[in-house]
């Protein structure tokens, strides 16, 4: 099912975001000097976050149930979730947009500049070949006779317009309109970076998409309907974006000084979550009234996820050690192929020719775990290596200086800026 002209109609029958769609979680510089100062140097992750695979595998954890809620024989413990798994979504494109801009600010640095053909190739050769593995999955579903072929819902997803009504839709690639939204994030954003865009500026107009939210989804909803599965889902991304920028600043944002400051930050996190958590599931209850708790939800969801990934990204932060247990970091690793084959499995009753186990609570998760399981050690890590040989063969290591980039926003200032920058700090020009 692609983007639906009524908000109940895609937060119940679209899914939720592609969890794995970003590079897997960054390796980051040497840590900066920890001033207190709201004009101190900003506090650096150093190292691999691997909890950041771990509130993926949180993320698709609420997608599967969110979903699994609506599957034939359901236990009642999880259908008041139902409406829940878009929560995982907006978590989901939040991550997303720390990663690429915290990898754009990187390459950047190093560099001067950002290639784009290299970063494009990069996310082409992530998405594409495990999408293709799970279409070939639904096709051979349907050439059984156990589910119904669209070729415009199929056409919407290779498009990546399912975001939109350009093209009518159905259950089983539904859930590429969040994918379709991440590929032109990935199409348009690193044109800030390519273009050498003030960094001021632009940190400004993401908090103010943040906390804009308030008012750009209710009226998106109630005026601007085709736009409603892309509109309302902005500040998620750019709540990832400014905080990935934050941290890269060369002095700490006084917004980051102060929560920084806040006393056991862990138990205040805790309780703006469980918040997050009730308001959710109350607009998910009282859909059709859209300003009963819309404007609350809009604003509190992308709060609530850039302070969790904070507390990932930070290396004091409270959800480091707590989220990289192994159970959860090989779950969010295979999260992007279990994401694109979990519609398969997860769809309601009446999606489905034929009646299946497979269709039915839990055998339905436990296929889709089996099948991510293959998609991502079958499709994604062969790709992966493909695409470390081809940037091994132009020279290209993910945005090194040794690439020769395409020349987008070069700057001489900036590469000269580079060379001496501290790793993990966003050069002055």
């Amino acid at each position: 099912m692609d983007a639906k002209p009524a908000l109940r109609a895609s937060l119940r029958r679209a899914p939720e975001a592609a969890p794995a769609r970003c590079s897997p979680a960054p390796r980051f510089g040497a840590a900066a000097n920890d001033a207190r100062s709201g004009g101190a140097p900003a506090a650096v992750p150093q190292g691999r976050i691997d909890a950041l695979d771990g509130l993926r595998a949180v993320s698709i954890g609420i997608v599967l149930f969110g979903h699994g809620a609506h599957t034939a024989n359901a236990p009642a413990l999880i259908r008041p979730l139902g409406e829940m798994g878009i929560v995982g979504v907006e978590l989901f494109f939040t991550i997303s947009g720390f990663i690429i801009t915290w990898l754009l600010l990187r390459e950047r640095e190093r560099s001067g500049r950002v290639d784009l053909r290299a970063f494009w190739l990069r996310r082409a050769l992530r998405i594409v070949p495990p999408f293709a593995a799970a279409a070939l999955g639904i096709a051979i579903a349907a050439a059984a006779g156990l589910v119904t072929w669209s070729w415009p819902s199929f056409f919407g997803a290779l498009t990546l317009t399912k975001n939109t009504t350009l093209l009518p839709g159905d259950w089983f690639f539904g859930h590429i309109w969040s994918l379709s939204l991440e590929e032109q994030f990935y199409l348009l954003w690193p044109l800030v970076f390519a273009l050498a865009l003030s960094p001021a500026r632009v940190t400004t107009l993401l908090a103010v998409l943040v906390l804009g939210s308030v008012l750009l989804t209710p009226l998106t909803v109630g005026y601007l309907k085709p736009l409603q599965n892309v509109l309302p889902y902005l500040p998620h991304l750019a709540a990832g974006c400014l905080l990935a920028m934050a941290l890269h600043a060369p002095r700490r944002p006084a917004w980051l000084a102060a929560w920084i400051r806040v006393p056991r930050r862990g138990l205040v996190l805790g309780g703006l979550v469980v918040t997050a958590l009730v308001v959710a599931w109350l607009r998910g209850r009282d859909l059709d009234d859209h300003l009963s708790w819309l404007p609350l939800y809009a604003l509190l969801i992308p709060v609530t996820s850039l302070l969790v990934v904070a507390e990932i990204a930070l290396p004091d932060g409270c959800l480091r050690r707590a989220l990289a247990v192994p159970p959860l970091l090989w779950l969010g690793r295979i999260s992007y192929s279990l994401y694109l084959w979990q519609q398969l499995f997860l769809g309601p009753a009446d999606a489905y020719r034929a009646a299946s186990a497979l269709h039915s609570w839990p055998y339905n998760l436990v296929a889709a775990v089996a099948c991510g399981a293959f998609g991502y050690y079958c499709v994604e890590k062969p790709a992966a290596r493909l695409r470390r040989r081809l940037q091994g063969a132009t020279g290209d290591a993910g945005g090194s200086a040794r690439a020769e980039p395409t020349r987008f926003g070069h700057d001489s200032r900036s590469r000269a800026a580079s060379a001496n920058a501290r790793p993990g700090s966003l050069s002055r020009r």
